[in-house]
């Protein structure tokens, strides 16, 4: 360590519908910062301030009056800290500068379509090169791209070490529902899933805000293979114990690579469909856009396929593991860290 006790700032924005969970990122980054014996201090603000307490209760916090950059920018000015760390796709290049004055400072960044500050700056997105950024950052700045710097928690590692080199039979499979999709498109994909399932047990990842949750219980009540799981703290045993995955491009499907899932991953978007395009290329999972019309029957097949294909499974469990090995939030921090001797 270079600095004793060096103490970190958090700025996150609270998460938009379908969008980057940034609160969820920073505490990841919090914890591998706190792991290397840092302090840390989120700003909380009104919309952040409940899930902080389910998520992080014992993390300290400097409360704004709200999520605008003149209360963010109050706050900090009131705090003493060595290195920021700002999440929040809200504050622009001027407020990042004003944030980090002359310490060091991590930007994360999703779409490499503005000006931001920075000393370094983190996009762990499959599609964007350190290229994207020119003429967006300092030239000085430190630009890491690519899911090898996707934030996970430190147990996606770990137990990316305990997988097993071959994964046999499929007995689990993981669902994560959609957060972008309705409700009944949900209840479609599960009805249209379990007559495939034989005796293999399906988990559920249900999103926070799932409209017919009641439903989704009744559903299971009925067939034991189905297992819900709503505000998972325990998320990274749900993932590693599954033998494939079903489940959305966004940034949980690195939690999958990382732990050598075979994956079909969902495209709602034209971002999704870029992303799947370089996923399909390498051969890193089987992928299929939600909008197409045929997309049941697209599922049913890609699902058989890969039940009744254990060359396939092992192809696309090692492609996708060698994405990323869940050391992401590590590597940042040991990153921000090198800087404060600087």
């Amino acid at each position: 360590m270079t600095q004793t006790n060096p103490q970190f700032l958090f700025v996150a924005a609270p998460q938009v519908r379908g969008g980057p969970d940034h609160l969820l990122r920073s505490l990841i980054l919090a914890q591998a910062l706190a792991d290397c014996g840092g302090g840390c201090t989120i700003i909380s603000t009104p919309q952040l301030e409940s899930r902080l307490s389910d998520l992080a209760p014992t993390l300290t916090r400097a409360t704004a009056l709200s999520d605008s950059a003149a209360d963010i920018s109050l706050v900090a000015g009131r705090l003493t800290y060595d290195a920021i760390v700002i999440d929040h796709p809200g504050l622009g290049l001027e407020d990042h500068l004003a944030l980090a004055g002359d310490r060091p400072s991590i930007v994360m960044d999703d779409l490499a379509d503005r000006q931001i500050g920075g000393r370094i700056i983190v996009n762990p997105s499959l599609t964007i090169a350190p290229t994207n950024y020119l003429g967006l950052v300092p030239e000085s700045a430190e630009i890491l791209t690519g899911p090898l710097y996707a934030p996970m928690i430190s147990e996606i590692a770990r137990r990316r070490g305990e997988s097993p080199a071959e994964r046999g039979e499929v007995h689990r499979v993981l669902l994560s529902i959609p957060a972008d999709e309705p409700a009944d498109f949900a209840m479609r994909l599960i009805d249209g899933l379990r007559p495939r399932l034989g005796e293999t047990v399906m988990e559920v990842l249900v999103p926070q805000d799932f409209e017919n949750l009641r439903s989704l219980n009744r559903i299971a009540s009925r067939d034991p293979r189905l297992v819900l799981h709503k505000h998972p703290h325990d998320r990274p045993t749900i993932v590693s114990r599954a033998d494939l995955a079903i489940i959305p491009i966004g940034p949980d499907i690195w939690e999958a690579c990382a732990l050598g899932l075979p994956i079909i991953a969902l495209a709602a978007s034209p971002a999704d469909m870029i992303i799947g395009a370089h996923l399909a290329q390498i051969e890193a999972a089987i992928v299929l856009e939600t909008s197409d019309r045929d997309f049941e029957g697209h599922l049913d097949r890609a699902l058989v396929r890969l039940l009744t294909s254990p060359p396939l499974r092992r192809k696309l469990s090692a492609h996708a593991a060698s994405l990323t090995d869940g050391s992401g939030a590590g590597r940042i921090a040991h990153k921000l860290i090198g800087l404060l001797s600087r």
